[in-house]
């Protein structure tokens, strides 16, 4: 009986499929590292950092050393996993984030950059740092959290330490002060503690019940009342106003993309 030959396109397909396999599985492991350093770089550079540092670090090297040397030893934490090459290439991430935050103060004077340009675009430059940094990982041997932990504390952290910095740059922008601390008398825990009752309302009224959204209603008084207290010596209501806004938008917005599925770093909740 004659041997059956198999056309040569199916050894050929075969190739052109394992290709294809090996290519999206160097994808997944290039993304995954990502945001493993990701959630090192918001940790160190939000969570960790002190209202003392952000106020010396561009001045003092010294605080800057301890700025830096924390966001590294985070990012080290979570993303030591991917290979020694990514470990290296962090520590190289250490001294260009020293450089980065020492002279931008001065950069984006001499560019005429707002204070929230400057922020976006310093957030900005890491994150392509850390982009170009997760090109050179391997599959992780063991890595610290799973997956699923890594994008639920990206998120937490996203509407918590790191909105806290981005709505005072917007507001600064908005309505801006001479003399001033960047944050006032409550404004960041109230911000903070806001958001996550929002966050939690619209959870809860999107996977059980909508009457979870009467819970707003008592979700904005500690605002007035602090308003009323200490904040209308330098606040306007519309200012007050504005700052509601973002903090109702913020979690809600995180939610959306959550429902949505995956889409960036917020992981799917429903």
């Amino acid at each position: 009986m004659p041997s059956i030959v198999p056309p040569p396109w199916d050894s050929q397909g075969d190739f052109y499929r394992d290709c294809m396999s090996k290519i999206l599985l160097r994808a997944g492991v290039f993304i995954m590292a990502f945001y493993y350093l990701l959630l090192g770089h918001l940790i160190g550079d939000f969570v960790l950092q002190t209202d003392k540092i952000a106020e010396n670090k561009s001045t003092h090297w010294k605080w800057n050393l301890l700025h830096v040397s924390v966001v590294t030893f985070c990012i080290f934490i979570f993303a030591s996993s991917f290979g020694k090459l990514l470990s290296a290439w962090i520590l190289i991430n250490g001294f260009l984030h020293f450089l980065l935050d020492f002279y931008k103060n001065k950069i984006c004077k001499f560019l005429h950059f707002s204070n929230l340009s400057g922020f976006l675009v310093d957030q900005f430059i890491h994150l392509l740092i850390l982009y170009g940094i997760s090109l050179t990982a391997h599959y992780p041997g063991g890595p610290l959290l799973d997956f699923r932990s890594v994008k639920l504390l990206i998120m937490l952290i996203m509407i918590t330490s790191f909105s806290a910095v981005f709505t005072q740059f917007v507001l600064s922008s908005l309505f801006p002060r001479e003399e001033s601390r960047f944050f006032e008398s409550g404004e960041k825990q109230l911000g903070i503690m806001t958001r996550i009752n929002i966050f939690v309302i619209f959870y809860m009224a999107i996977a059980h019940s909508p009457y979870y959204l009467l819970l707003l209603t008592i979700t904005f008084p500690p605002f007035i009342l602090q308003f009323k207290q200490s904040w209308n010596r330098w606040m306007s209501l519309s200012h007050l106003a504005v700052k509601v806004i973002l903090d109702t938008l913020i979690p809600a917005l995180c939610i959306f993309l959550s429902v949505k599925g995956s889409i960036l770093v917020f992981p799917r909740l429903f």
